[in-house]
Parts: structure tokens; sequence; C-alpha cells
């Protein structure tokens, strides 16, 4: 059922952001522009962090 989903928004001409931890199907990775959101490296959330160290609450660095 999930795998049919995510061929589904193939298709679609606008952007889709699905929140999952599954990994997409690999035909649909291979024509897709996926971005993992890892928690650390290049792209480590879907928010980036606050240039002046905070994020906002008080309570959390950046992962920046």
């Amino acid at each position: 059922m999930i795998d049919h989903l995510y061929r589904s928004f193939l298709d679609f001409p606008g952007q889709v952001v699905v929140v999952e931890n599954a990994a997409p199907p690999p035909d649909v990775i291979e024509r897709a522009r996926v971005i993992t959101f890892s928690g650390t490296g290049d792209r480590p959330g879907f928010f980036p962090g606050h240039a002046n160290g905070r994020s906002g609450d008080g309570q959390h660095e950046p992962t920046w």
C-alpha cells in the first residue's frame, strides 16, 4: 500500500514532502529526487538550525 502511494507521487507535477521512517521502494528512488534527513551531515533536518546557536526554545542546539 505505501509503495503504491510513493509511486503515485512520481506523476505529481509539484513537490511532495513525506515524513516517514521507511525508505521508498528502489524503483521510486531511481526516478525521484529523494532527500533523506539523517540527523547529521549536510542535511541534518527539515528545518535549519539558527545561526545564533539557539533553536528558539532555548533547549536544543542547532545540528549544523
